[in-house]
């Protein structure tokens, strides 16, 4: 799942019937190809098809939490978006099925990523025609016929949205049972904050603290800065259990329009959810996504790291290709960084410049082991100054 701030050109335009592009369809029954991590996402290159017959590559995010097509400006002028055009997408030298009834949007963005070029991305309810392999370790995404991958690793039942894509399965936290998507288009695991205050209620010592630091920080989002920042001793995914898992607890959305963030969330989901299991849970594995017969499977390929959070704690936004603070992460009630104020601009950490660089880069310069000091460079009114920084356990 990504969120988009940017103006939205043509809003849900709906994709043309795809039934003339099926026969020229490419025999490969399955296709393997390298992605990119970044910020806990991964970025494949996808070929789309411009009405003239020829391919334009591009960067492209593969998200399972999101069932629309999502394009910039630009790329969707090129490939006839507002002329209803089909679209025609092609990964690893297979054409993909395109479902007819999907919806498509442009945003005037440049670049979906910050530091990176992502114009485009891959969404569930293409992913849902396949059988779908999401190596970690090895940096592969592998999209086959259903039916031809061979199985491994912990199977753990899902649910699936026959409409949208998204994926649900159900987990075992604090003596109780919640519902939660499995989202490769999240950077990190997000639940409804009325959840998080329960558990927090019955289990005090749980380390906690609140703003969305690391890589909790998605975004910039408004959810980020109130959320409540903390981590789970155990989640048991049907026998699967991944232990000091963070998480950030969130309530309301992003605007007026959306007082609740998985009330909204839910819409698309096959069953109401309680969150969303993000990339610091998934990029520990193998995954494999049976769609057709509503199973996963799970490869444990690295441990869990419980101080994935051990960061500085400001909170960052991208705006076109410069970082700025949005707010300022607290703990029992202290801001845990003083000399930094909202809207300042970051410009370096440690002497390593980010404008401009990648926003899982920024983050991991801020991270560190706790106690640990960073210097950071701000502006603020058009001057420079200097912050020591420590790093603070999340």
């Amino acid at each position: 799942m990504r969120f988009c701030f940017t103006p939205i050109l043509n809003i849900t335009i709906m994709i043309g019937c795809l039934a003339a592009s099926a026969q020229g369809q490419a025999k490969s029954r399955s296709a393997n190809g390298h992605f990119l991590i970044d910020h806990n996402r991964i970025f494949v290159e996808l070929g789309f098809i411009r009405p003239d017959g020829s391919v334009r590559k591009t960067l492209a995010y593969v998200d399972s939490g999101d069932p629309n097509f999502e394009f910039t400006s630009r790329l969707a002028k090129e490939l006839g978006v507002d002329k209803n055009n089909p679209i025609r997408a092609r990964f690893a030298g297979m054409d993909l099925k395109v479902n007819p009834q999907i919806e498509a949007s442009a945003s005037e963005t440049e670049s979906m990523a910050a530091g990176m070029t992502v114009e485009a991305n891959l969404p569930s309810t293409v992913l849902d025609q396949y059988d779908v392999l999401l190596d970690y370790g090895k940096h592969s995404l592998t999209i086959a016929a259903p039916g031809t991958l061979q199985h491994a690793g912990i199977r753990i039942p899902c649910k699936v949205n026959a409409k949208t894509g998204l994926l649900s399965v159900q987990a075992k936290i604090g003596g109780g049972v919640y519902e939660f998507s499995v989202d490769n288009g999240a950077a990190y695991t997000w639940i409804d904050d009325a959840v998080t205050k329960k558990w927090v209620e019955m289990h005090p010592k749980w380390l906690r603290g609140t703003g969305a630091v690391g890589d909790a920080n998605m975004n910039g989002s408004v959810p980020e800065l109130t959320g409540m920042i903390m981590r789970l001793p155990e989640i048991d995914l049907d026998g699967l259990r991944l232990n000091s898992t963070g998480v950030l607890g969130v309530g309301p959305g992003w605007d007026a329009t959306m007082p609740r963030f998985f009330k909204w969330y839910s819409q698309k989901t096959p069953a109401p959810v309680t969150g969303f299991l993000g990339g610091n849970v998934l990029k520990d594995f193998c995954l494999e996504i049976d769609y057709e017969h509503r199973a996963t499977y799970w490869t444990r390929e690295t441990e869990s790291n419980p101080h994935d959070l051990d960061q500085v704690g400001i909170m960052i936004v991208p705006r076109h290709g410069e970082y700025f603070v949005m707010g300022l992460a607290t703990q029992n009630g202290k801001v845990t960084v003083d000399g930094i104020e909202v809207n300042d601009q970051l410009l370096s950490v440690d002497g390593v410049t980010v404008t401009g660089t990648t926003m899982g880069k920024v983050l991991t310069a801020l991270h560190g082991r706790p106690g640990e000091i960073r210097r950071l460079v701000l502006e603020r009114n058009g001057e420079s100054f200097s912050v020591s920084a420590r790093v603070t356990r999340f």
